[in-house]
């Protein structure tokens, strides 16, 4: 049973006329009488009696709604393959850094979802190692992530470029200051971030205070920025935050920028190499600033 021949029962049926339904389906009328007897060849029974005029058989009127339902199923599911190769259908498993959505990101989301209002966007917070892994082994289609990040297998792309700054006790002798240079900062106890989330992160960090002459004191590792914050407010020792963690206002803590060098944070969208998802592509175009590859 072809679809081409219940669209021509179902013209025929619709119509009670051949002349009209072969001009309906676009076909010459000796062409639709012909496929309608090849079709009722193929099922067994008359589906028309052709005299005086076309009406449906007992066995046409029986075929009638399935036929009908063959083909709106047929309709659909010929749109759902066109809406996703066009990247307008499917869903798609995206990691976040938490402090990504406050560069920006929020509104590149948001405008995905306008154009592409039938997609599925289904997202999980992580450190940057952790889906950086997930996209490597296929168990989400992309992170947004804090760079650098380990690059084997994946496809990175640069989104937006923050400075860091210092957080620093409420009365410390830094307080009060615009910028503070990585220096000032070598006798100083720090509250840290945890490595394993973002390895390469923590290491440049590293590295930076190695050429500024020091080993960082780090006395507490945190996970958190409401911790980091919490713990310096406490006095515990001063810490670096992203500039979208920043948090002016909050109690027991200032705020500087971090020069000499200036150390900024960037962060990126990380694929699977070779994933040629439509949809992916779409998300990627709405999420990706202008940015040369990395």
């Amino acid at each position: 049973m072809e679809l081409r021949h219940l669209r021509y029962f179902v013209a025929v049926a619709e119509e009670l006329h051949f002349g009209r339904a072969a001009a309906r389906s676009f076909v010459a009328q000796p062409t639709l009488s012909q496929q309608i007897k090849t079709f009722e060849g193929e099922v067994g029974a008359r589906l028309f009696e052709r005299s005086p005029r076309v009406s449906l058989t007992p066995v046409g009127a029986v075929l009638l709604p399935h036929a009908r339902r063959v083909l709106d199923e047929a309709a659909c599911a010929e749109a759902a393959v066109r809406a996703a190769a066009e990247g307008r259908a499917g869903a798609l498993r995206v990691g976040y850094e938490a402090p990504i959505m406050r560069d920006g990101l929020a509104e590149s989301i948001r405008a995905f979802r306008a154009d592409v209002p039938d997609a599925g966007l289904h997202f999980w917070e992580a450190g940057s190692r952790e889906q950086v892994e997930a996209v490597r082994e296929g168990r989400a289609d992309a992170g947004l992530v804090l760079l650098p990040v380990d690059e084997r297998g994946v496809e990175v792309r640069a989104i937006a470029e923050s400075p860091i700054f210092v957080v620093i006790p409420e009365g410390h002798r830094l307080a009060g200051r615009e910028t503070v240079a990585l220096a000032e900062l070598s006798d100083e106890p720090q509250v840290a971030w945890a490595r394993d989330p973002a390895p390469e992160v923590y290491d440049q960090y590293l590295r930076a205070c190695g050429a500024a002459g020091f080993v960082p004191r780090v006395v507490q590792e945190v996970r958190h920025a409401e911790s980091l914050l919490g713990l310096v407010a406490a006095g515990v020792g001063v810490g670096t935050m992203h500039a979208a963690r920043v948090q002016p206002g909050y109690p027991g803590v200032a705020f500087a920028r971090l020069v000499e060098p200036a150390l900024t944070i960037r962060t990126g969208a990380v694929w699977r190499r070779g994933d040629g998802s439509p949809l992916l592509a779409r998300f990627l175009d709405a999420v990706l600033r202008p940015a040369p590859p990395l």
